[in-house]
C-alpha cells in the first residue's frame, strides 16, 4: 500500500542513514536528483517506511487510499491542459491518464475514486455524476423560465472552503505528482467545469458559449457544502484568529454603515491567509479528520438576460397626468402615469422582471406633451421574450388604444449604446412650448402701454438669462445658478374669448388683464413658468421685469424635443 508522510514525521524518527538510503532509491525513479530537503511530502510502500519508525507514529501515516481524489483533479493537479480529455467520462479519463504516463499506473489505482467515492480535493465538483447534474438542473431551469435568446455566459461559483481541500490534496500528492507536471498555470477547478459543461449546455439548449463580449444570457450556478462549513471554517477561524482580525474590523464597520446583518468573514482572501499561515501537518490533519458524508450540492442556479432598450416618443394630451407615478407621503396624486401606460403591457410582452423608464427631460403633471412627442427610453430587465418588429407595432397599437390621454410613436428596438443621446439632450438640445399668459393692467401700464411693450419684445432671440433654483423644486434640485438661453421667442395678443376656449376664466378679469400667447424656444434644461412669472426674480430677466408688470401663465405646452430620436441605424 502506498501511503504519504511528511518530511519532518521522518526526521524525527528516521535516525539512521540507511534507511533515508532506502527511501530515496525509490524516489530516484521519479527524480533522480532527489535529496532530503527537496520534498515536503514523501511517498513510499507502507513496508520501507515502517523500518526504522517507532510503533506508537503508525497512525500518523496517511494511507494515500483515504485521500482519494477523482480522475479531472489528478489534471488539475499535474496542471495538464487538454479539453477533449477532460470532457469525456472518468473512466475513459483514468484510461487516458495510465497510458500517457505508464509509470504512474500504480500511484493512479490507488489514488483514484471508484463509484460512488467522494473525491478530496474537489469535493466531487468534477465528478461525472455531480456535473450531469448540473446540466440537468441548468436546462430545466432554463426551459420552466422560457429564454428566447442565442448565447450564454456560464459562471460557478465554489464555497470558500473548496480552498482547503484543494490545497491539502495539492500538498499530499505533490511529490508524486511532481514527475508529471505540466508547465504553464494549468485550469482552477471552476474552469474545468466550464470546459466539461459549456459544450453540454450549448448543445442542450441550443446556445452559443460565450466568455468574452455581449452575451445574451448569463447563467450562474452557485456551489455549497455545509457539512464543511459548519465544522471545517469554525476550526480554522478558532485556531488562527490573525487571519480574521482585518476582515473583522472591515464588516464591523460595513455593518454600521448600512444597518444589515455581519458579512461573513470567510473568504479568498482570508481563507488563503490560513493556508499562507498553517503548516502543512495542519492542514493535512484538519482536512482529514473532517469526514465527507455527503458530495458538494447546487445551492441555486440563477439566470439572468442581459437588459434590452426599446425607445420612442410620447405625446401626453392630460394636465391630470404625471410622467412617473408620484406620491405625497403614502398618498398617491394620479392613478395612472405615463410611465405605467407604456411599462405595463411592454413587461407582459417581454415577460421581463420589470422595466426602468426614462426620457429626455420631463414635463409638470399640467404641461401637455404635444407635436413631435418627448423621446423616452425603457429598459428592460431579464426578458424571456424577444418580440419580432410585427409584435413591437402591435404593442405600440395596444397602447394607444387603451387611453387618450397619451399615444406613443416610432416604438423599436435600439441599443445600450443610444442612451447617452437622450442624456446629452437634457443638457445640450432646444425645446420648443407654446404657452398662454397674462399681465396685469395697473395705473401704471395701461392694455395699450402692454400691448405695445408685447410688440416690441416679439421675436427677441439669443437672450442669456440666469435661473436659480426655483422654489418649486428646491426640495429635489441643489441650489446653484444656472446660466441658459432663451433662443428664441413670439408673442401675440389673443382674445379673453380664446382664452376661454383653453382654459376656464372669469369674466370678470377680463378688464384687468391683457392675455398673450408666447411661443418659446429655449435650451434644455430652462425652467420656462419662472422665466414668465419671474419666481420672486430668482429668474433675470424675465416676461414680467421685461413687460414691467405682473406677469404670470395660465397653461403651457411643451411643443416639440429637438433631439432625433429613436435613432435612424443605417
Amino acid at each position: 500500500m502506498l501511503c504519504y508522510v511528511s518530511s519532518t514525521l521522518l526526521q524525527n524518527f528516521l535516525s539512521h542513514d540507511e534507511v533515508w538510503n532506502r527511501i530515496l532509491l525509490r524516489l530516484r525513479s521519479q527524480k533522480p536528483d532527489s535529496n532530503r530537503a527537496s520534498y515536503d511530502c514523501w511517498l513510499f510502500s507502507e513496508e520501507s517506511l515502517l523500518v526504522g519508525m517507532a510503533g506508537d507514529c503508525k497512525s500518523e501515516i496517511v494511507p494515500v487510499s483515504k485521500i482519494r481524489v477523482c480522475p479531472r483533479c489528478i489534471c488539475l493537479l499535474a496542471k495538464l491542459v487538454d479539453d477533449d480529455l477532460i470532457r469525456k467520462k472518468e473512466v475513459a479519463i483514468k484510461n487516458a491518464l495510465q497510458e500517457r504516463w505508464p509509470c504512474m499506473t500504480e500511484f493512479l489505482n490507488t489514488t483514484l475514486t471508484d463509484d460512488g467515492d467522494i473525491c478530496r480535493c474537489c469535493v466531487s465538483a468534477l465528478q461525472d455524476r455531480f456535473l450531469d447534474s448540473v446540466v440537468g438542473k441548468v436546462v430545466n431551469s432554463f426551459q420552466s423560465d422560457g429564454y428566447i435568446c442565442k448565447s450564454f455566459k456560464l459562471s460557478i461559483s465554489l464555497p470558500v472552503q473548496s480552498l482547503l481541500f484543494m490545497e491539502n490534496a495539492l500538498q499530499t500528492h505533490n511529490a508524486a505528482i511532481d514527475p508529471i507536471r505540466c508547465n504553464g498555470r494549468g485550469y482552477s477547478v471552476k474552469e474545468i467545469m466550464k470546459v466539461y459543461l459549456e459544450p453540454i449546455l450549448g448543445n442542450r439548449l441550443s446556445l452559443m458559449a460565450m466568455s468574452k463580449g455581449d452575451v445574451d444570457l448569463d447563467i450562474s450556478v452557485t456551489l455549497d457544502h455545509k457539512e464543511s462549513e459548519n465544522d471545517l471554517l469554525p476550526q480554522i477561524a478558532k485556531q488562527y484568529p490573525k487571519c480574521f482580525s482585518k476582515a473583522r474590523k472591515q464588516n464591523q464597520y460595513a455593518s454600521k454603515k448600512r444597518a444589515r446583518n455581519e458579512p461573513s468573514i470567510f473568504n479568498a482572501t482570508t481563507i488563503s491567509k490560513v493556508i499562507e499561515t498553517m503548516t502543512i501537518d495542519d492542514l493535512s490533519l484538519l482536512i482529514n479528520q473532517t469526514i465527507l458524508g455527503r458530495p458538494i450540492e447546487i445551492e441555486n442556479i440563477g439566470m439572468m438576460r442581459s437588459p434590452v432598450y426599446m425607445g420612442g416618443r410620447y405625446l401626453k394630451m392630460s394636465r391630470t397626468l404625471s410622467q412617473t407615478p408620484w406620491f405625497v407621503g403614502d398618498v398617491r396624486i394620479s392613478e395612472m402615469s405615463v410611465q405605467e401606460y407604456i411599462t405595463v403591457p411592454t413587461q407582459k410582452l417581454f415577460q421581463s422582471d420589470s422595466c426602468n423608464f426614462s426620457s429626455s427631460g420631463r414635463e409638470d403633471i399640467d404641461v401637455r406633451m404635444l407635436g413631435n412627442g418627448r423621446p423616452f427610453i425603457i429598459e428592460i430587465i431579464n426578458s424571456r421574450q424577444c418580440p419580432t418588429k410585427e409584435e413591437i407595432s402591435t404593442l405600440q397599437n395596444l397602447i394607444n388604444n387603451r387611453t387618450d390621454l397619451i399615444q406613443i410613436e416610432k416604438l423599436t428596438m435600439v441599443e445600450k449604446e443610444d442612451t447617452k443621446i437622450l442624456k446629452d439632450g437634457e443638457e445640450e438640445k432646444t425645446k420648443s412650448y407654446s404657452s398662454l399668459c397674462y399681465t396685469k393692467i395697473s395705473s401704471e401700464y395701461s392694455k395699450e402701454n402692454i400691448l405695445e411693450k408685447l410688440a416690441s419684445l416679439s421675436n427677441m432671440k439669443n437672450v442669456k438669462i440666469k435661473q436659480k433654483t426655483p422654489l418649486r423644486v428646491l426640495h429635489r434640485r441643489n441650489l446653484a445658478i444656472r446660466e441658459r438661453e432663451i433662443c428664441s421667442l413670439h408673442i401675440s395678443a389673443v382674445s379673453f374669448a380664446e382664452v376661454q376656449d383653453m382654459v376656464s376664466v372669469d369674466m370678470e378679469y377680463s378688464d384687468m388683464v391683457v392675455p398673450f400667447k408666447l411661443e418659446i424656444t429655449t435650451q434644455a434644461g430652462t425652467y420656462v413658468k419662472e422665466f414668465v412669472h419671474g419666481d420672486f426674480n430668482r429668474t433675470l430677466p424675465n416676461l414680467s421685469t421685461l413687460i414691467g408688470s405682473a406677469t404670470d401663465i395660465l397653461c403651457l405646452d411643451v411643443t416639440s424635443v429637438n433631439v432625433e430620436w429613436p435613432p435612424i441605424k443605417q
